[in-house]
């Protein structure tokens, strides 16, 4: 039936970005009946284990629940981008969780006003801080009409930023050269 869940990612403070897909665990909702409140208290046995590289589900009515454990191991504060990098997502609730708290929740995905967005951007950016030695598990309620696929990555901020003007520019050349 179930696997248990993934293992917790140690964020590593010299590494620009990390793939996440090995450390999703993931539960199908399939008549949008499960809350927040009620994913918390779920127990592990509840949970499955992301096989894949890249969470996918293909065309499904179901809301599907992903959660990701990520530890801070360093002796000082972090802060990262979880970036979900699919903009054709319809509805993704994000809890943000701490020793059981909510530390922090978004509304993303692309039926919710762009400029509620944490990060103004094309895909879905989520702001993360930890305190030294602190974990903190991010809840996904990811629900829409295209295909439900949430490849996740966790970025140093500025590596993001580095990354991403690339992309714009190789964009923008290749878009130019198509114009002319």
């Amino acid at each position: 039936c179930c696997i248990a869940k993934a293992e917790t990612f140690a964020v590593e403070s010299d590494k620009g970005q990390s793939a996440l897909y090995p450390y999703v665990d993931f539960v199908e909702d399939r008549d949008h009946s499960v809350t927040f409140d009620t994913i918390i208290a779920l127990p592990e046995t509840g949970w499955t284990h992301n096989k894949a590289e890249i969470f996918n589900k293909g065309y499904s009515e179901s809301t599907w629940w992903l959660r990701v454990h990520l530890r801070n191991p360093s002796d000082g504060k972090l802060n990262r981008f979880l970036e979900i990098s699919y903009p054709v997502l319809d509805y993704i609730d994000a809890y943000i969780v701490s020793s059981g708290a909510l530390l922090q929740q978004y509304k993303l995905g692309d039926k919710y006003s762009f400029d509620k967005r944490p990060i103004e951007h094309r895909h879905f950016v989520l702001p993360l801080e930890w305190k030294s030695q602190e974990t903190i598990t991010v809840y996904l309620a990811v629900r829409s009409s295209s295909s439900i696929q949430v490849p996740l990555t966790l970025w140093e901020q500025h590596d993001f930023y580095n990354v991403d003007q690339t992309r714009t520019l190789i964009h923008g050349v290749y878009y130019g050269i198509m114009f002319v």
